[in-house]
Protein backbone atom coordinates (compact mmCIF):
# COMPACT_ATOMS: atom_id res chain seq x y z
CA UNK A 1 0.00 0.00 0.00
CA UNK A 2 2.90 2.47 0.60
CA UNK A 3 4.23 1.70 -2.57
CA UNK A 4 1.09 3.12 -4.00
CA UNK A 5 1.64 6.49 -1.85
CA UNK A 6 2.91 9.18 -3.86
CA UNK A 7 6.27 10.72 -2.31
CA UNK A 8 4.90 13.90 -2.26
CA UNK A 9 2.77 12.94 0.40
CA UNK A 10 5.38 11.33 2.02
CA UNK A 11 7.73 14.39 2.69
CA UNK A 12 4.85 16.82 3.37
CA UNK A 13 3.17 14.13 6.09
CA UNK A 14 7.55 14.21 7.62
CA UNK A 15 7.48 18.06 7.50
CA UNK A 16 4.44 17.75 9.50
CA UNK A 17 5.65 15.64 12.11
CA UNK A 18 8.53 17.04 12.43
CA UNK A 19 7.30 20.29 12.78
CA UNK A 20 5.00 18.57 15.68
CA UNK A 21 7.94 17.56 16.89
CA UNK A 22 9.36 20.91 17.52
CA UNK A 23 6.05 22.76 18.86
CA UNK A 24 5.54 19.82 21.39
CA UNK A 25 9.16 20.71 23.01
CA UNK A 26 8.92 24.71 22.57
CA UNK A 27 5.97 23.91 24.56
CA UNK A 28 7.63 22.04 27.29
CA UNK A 29 10.18 24.52 27.31
CA UNK A 30 7.94 27.07 28.14
CA UNK A 31 5.85 25.03 31.11
CA UNK A 32 9.26 24.33 32.67
CA UNK A 33 10.17 28.13 32.14
CA UNK A 34 7.27 28.91 33.67
CA UNK A 35 4.05 27.20 35.02
CA UNK A 36 1.77 29.38 34.61
CA UNK A 37 2.01 30.05 30.64
CA UNK A 38 -1.24 29.87 28.91
CA UNK A 39 -0.67 27.04 27.22
CA UNK A 40 -0.04 24.56 30.62
CA UNK A 41 -2.95 23.19 30.90
CA UNK A 42 -2.11 21.74 34.69
CA UNK A 43 -1.20 24.91 36.34
CA UNK A 44 0.10 24.58 39.83
CA UNK A 45 -2.15 26.78 42.65
CA UNK A 46 -1.43 30.29 42.81
CA UNK A 47 0.55 31.29 45.87
CA UNK A 48 -0.87 33.51 48.22
CA UNK A 49 1.20 36.57 48.93
CA UNK A 50 3.03 36.12 52.38
CA UNK A 51 1.68 39.45 53.78
CA UNK A 52 -1.39 38.34 53.12
CA UNK A 53 -1.03 34.87 54.80
CA UNK A 54 0.70 36.73 57.98
CA UNK A 55 -1.99 39.39 58.32
CA UNK A 56 -0.60 42.47 59.75
CA UNK A 57 2.58 43.51 61.20
CA UNK A 58 3.12 43.67 64.77
CA UNK A 59 3.34 46.78 66.56
CA UNK A 60 5.89 47.58 68.95
CA UNK A 61 6.75 50.10 71.68
CA UNK A 62 8.46 53.05 70.68
CA UNK A 63 11.68 52.29 73.07
CA UNK A 64 11.64 48.51 71.97
CA UNK A 65 14.97 47.04 70.73
CA UNK A 66 15.16 43.79 68.94
CA UNK A 67 16.45 41.22 70.91
CA UNK A 68 18.72 38.63 69.43
CA UNK A 69 17.84 34.86 69.75
CA UNK A 70 21.21 33.76 69.28
CA UNK A 71 23.95 34.61 67.54
CA UNK A 72 25.12 31.62 65.02
CA UNK A 73 28.62 30.17 66.27
CA UNK A 74 30.78 28.77 63.41
CA UNK A 75 32.05 25.46 64.08
CA UNK A 76 35.40 25.47 62.94
CA UNK A 77 36.32 22.86 60.52
CA UNK A 78 38.69 20.37 61.91
CA UNK A 79 42.47 20.23 60.80
CA UNK A 80 43.71 16.80 60.41
CA UNK A 81 46.47 16.30 62.18
CA UNK A 82 49.38 14.93 60.50
CA UNK A 83 50.63 11.14 62.04
CA UNK A 84 53.26 11.05 63.95
CA UNK A 85 55.79 8.32 63.32
CA UNK A 86 57.02 6.62 66.04
CA UNK A 87 60.68 6.81 66.11
CA UNK A 88 62.24 4.15 68.13
CA UNK A 89 62.93 4.80 72.18
CA UNK A 90 66.34 3.88 73.09
CA UNK A 91 66.25 1.41 76.26
CA UNK A 92 66.80 3.17 79.27
CA UNK A 93 69.65 2.06 81.49
CA UNK A 94 68.34 2.23 85.03
CA UNK A 95 70.80 3.91 87.57
CA UNK A 96 70.50 3.16 90.99
CA UNK A 97 69.26 5.90 93.14
CA UNK A 98 72.28 7.44 95.42
CA UNK A 99 71.58 5.93 98.88
CA UNK A 100 70.58 8.38 101.64
CA UNK A 101 72.10 8.72 104.48
CA UNK A 102 70.81 10.07 106.99
CA UNK A 103 72.77 12.94 108.70
CA UNK A 104 72.78 11.97 112.82
CA UNK A 105 72.72 14.75 115.21
CA UNK A 106 73.83 13.53 118.49
CA UNK A 107 71.78 13.84 121.44
CA UNK A 108 73.34 14.69 124.30
CA UNK A 109 72.47 11.92 126.89
CA UNK A 110 70.70 12.66 130.00
CA UNK A 111 72.44 13.68 133.61
CA UNK A 112 72.80 11.04 135.55
CA UNK A 113 71.89 11.72 138.61
CA UNK A 114 75.25 10.63 140.77
CA UNK A 115 74.36 7.40 143.19
CA UNK A 116 76.23 7.41 146.25
CA UNK A 117 78.32 4.51 145.77
CA UNK A 118 78.55 2.38 149.06
CA UNK A 119 81.35 2.10 150.95
CA UNK A 120 82.81 -1.12 150.86
CA UNK A 121 84.63 -2.15 154.37
CA UNK A 122 87.50 -4.35 153.21
CA UNK A 123 87.30 -7.91 154.93
CA UNK A 124 90.16 -8.29 157.46
CA UNK A 125 92.68 -10.85 157.19
CA UNK A 126 91.76 -13.22 159.96
CA UNK A 127 94.00 -13.58 163.02
CA UNK A 128 94.06 -17.17 163.24
CA UNK A 129 94.86 -20.02 160.98
CA UNK A 130 95.23 -23.33 161.27
CA UNK A 131 98.76 -24.72 162.57
CA UNK A 132 100.58 -25.49 159.86
CA UNK A 133 102.65 -27.67 161.68
CA UNK A 134 99.61 -29.49 163.09
CA UNK A 135 96.88 -30.83 160.99
CA UNK A 136 93.13 -31.61 162.28
CA UNK A 137 93.52 -35.01 164.31
CA UNK A 138 90.29 -36.95 164.40
CA UNK A 139 89.83 -40.25 166.64
CA UNK A 140 87.32 -42.37 167.39
CA UNK A 141 86.61 -43.07 171.01
CA UNK A 142 83.44 -45.56 171.47
CA UNK A 143 82.40 -43.45 174.56
CA UNK A 144 81.55 -39.91 173.81
CA UNK A 145 81.20 -37.22 170.86
CA UNK A 146 83.64 -34.79 171.56
CA UNK A 147 85.88 -31.23 169.76
CA UNK A 148 89.20 -29.67 170.86
CA UNK A 149 90.35 -26.55 169.85
CA UNK A 150 94.20 -25.20 170.82
CA UNK A 151 94.65 -21.65 170.30
CA UNK A 152 98.63 -20.16 170.46
CA UNK A 153 99.80 -16.55 169.58
CA UNK A 154 102.10 -15.88 167.14
CA UNK A 155 104.97 -17.67 168.83
CA UNK A 156 103.09 -20.93 169.58
CA UNK A 157 102.51 -20.71 173.40
CA UNK A 158 99.22 -21.13 174.29
CA UNK A 159 96.22 -18.15 174.49
CA UNK A 160 93.75 -18.41 176.74
CA UNK A 161 90.74 -16.25 176.93
CA UNK A 162 89.81 -16.71 173.16
CA UNK A 163 86.31 -17.73 172.46
CA UNK A 164 85.72 -20.82 169.68
CA UNK A 165 82.29 -20.63 168.17
CA UNK A 166 80.95 -24.08 167.75
CA UNK A 167 77.60 -24.94 165.89
CA UNK A 168 75.60 -27.19 163.39
CA UNK A 169 72.47 -26.21 161.90
CA UNK A 170 71.13 -29.48 161.38
CA UNK A 171 70.91 -30.65 165.56
CA UNK A 172 70.80 -27.02 166.30
CA UNK A 173 73.48 -27.03 168.16
CA UNK A 174 75.07 -23.41 168.52
CA UNK A 175 77.87 -22.81 171.55
CA UNK A 176 80.60 -20.40 172.47
CA UNK A 177 83.93 -21.77 174.48
CA UNK A 178 86.55 -20.22 175.65
CA UNK A 179 89.92 -21.13 176.09
CA UNK A 180 91.64 -22.11 179.48
CA UNK A 181 95.27 -21.07 180.62
CA UNK A 182 96.64 -23.69 178.39
CA UNK A 183 95.24 -22.15 175.40
CA UNK A 184 93.11 -25.40 175.13
CA UNK A 185 88.72 -25.25 174.58
CA UNK A 186 86.69 -28.70 174.82
CA UNK A 187 83.38 -29.21 174.10
CA UNK A 188 81.33 -32.55 175.24
CA UNK A 189 78.50 -33.08 172.21
CA UNK A 190 77.43 -35.99 174.01
CA UNK A 191 78.10 -38.88 176.08
CA UNK A 192 77.40 -43.09 174.66
CA UNK A 193 76.33 -41.14 171.43
CA UNK A 194 77.63 -40.76 168.21
CA UNK A 195 76.20 -38.52 165.11
CA UNK A 196 76.84 -38.40 161.32
CA UNK A 197 77.05 -34.92 160.85
CA UNK A 198 79.33 -31.88 159.68
CA UNK A 199 80.71 -29.20 162.46
CA UNK A 200 81.31 -25.89 161.80
CA UNK A 201 84.36 -24.13 164.36
CA UNK A 202 85.63 -20.86 164.53
CA UNK A 203 87.78 -18.36 166.11
CA UNK A 204 86.23 -15.79 168.12
CA UNK A 205 87.87 -12.44 169.54
CA UNK A 206 86.06 -9.36 171.02
CA UNK A 207 83.31 -11.03 170.07
CA UNK A 208 83.88 -10.72 166.54
CA UNK A 209 84.85 -13.79 164.07
CA UNK A 210 89.15 -14.08 163.91
CA UNK A 211 89.34 -17.02 161.76
CA UNK A 212 88.04 -18.96 158.74
CA UNK A 213 85.56 -21.59 159.41
CA UNK A 214 86.17 -25.19 160.09
CA UNK A 215 84.16 -27.89 158.90
CA UNK A 216 84.95 -31.52 160.81
CA UNK A 217 82.87 -34.57 160.24
CA UNK A 218 82.07 -37.31 162.78
CA UNK A 219 80.98 -40.70 162.57
CA UNK A 220 77.50 -42.44 164.05
CA UNK A 221 79.64 -45.44 163.46
CA UNK A 222 81.99 -46.60 166.40
CA UNK A 223 84.30 -49.24 166.79
CA UNK A 224 87.34 -49.53 169.26
CA UNK A 225 90.83 -50.23 166.93
CA UNK A 226 91.44 -53.84 168.72
CA UNK A 227 92.89 -54.52 165.64
CA UNK A 228 90.03 -56.84 164.75
CA UNK A 229 87.89 -53.96 162.62
CA UNK A 230 89.41 -51.02 161.23
CA UNK A 231 88.21 -47.76 162.65
CA UNK A 232 89.45 -45.09 159.91
CA UNK A 233 87.26 -42.87 158.69
CA UNK A 234 84.48 -42.99 161.60
CA UNK A 235 85.49 -40.29 163.91
CA UNK A 236 84.09 -39.31 166.60
CA UNK A 237 86.68 -37.21 168.71
CA UNK A 238 88.26 -33.81 166.66
CA UNK A 239 91.04 -31.72 167.40
CA UNK A 240 92.48 -28.68 165.87
CA UNK A 241 95.01 -26.04 166.46
CA UNK A 242 95.02 -22.32 165.85
CA UNK A 243 97.84 -20.20 165.82
CA UNK A 244 97.89 -16.29 165.46
CA UNK A 245 99.41 -14.37 162.03
CA UNK A 246 101.33 -11.77 164.18
CA UNK A 247 101.95 -10.18 167.37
Amino acid sequence: MLNQVDDRVLEIITILVVMMTMFVCICYAAIFNNPYVAVNPFKPPTATPRGMAMGPPPTFPPTWTPTATGIPTVKPTATNTPTVTNTPTPTATSTPPATHTPTVTPTRPPTATPVDTPTITPTPAPRYVLDPGRLPEPITHCEYTELRVHVSDFDGLPKSGVGVHIWNEVLGFNVTVTTDAIGEARKRIADGEYFDTTWHIQVVEGGVPASDVKDVATSSECCDDDGDKICSGRPTVWTLWFKATGR
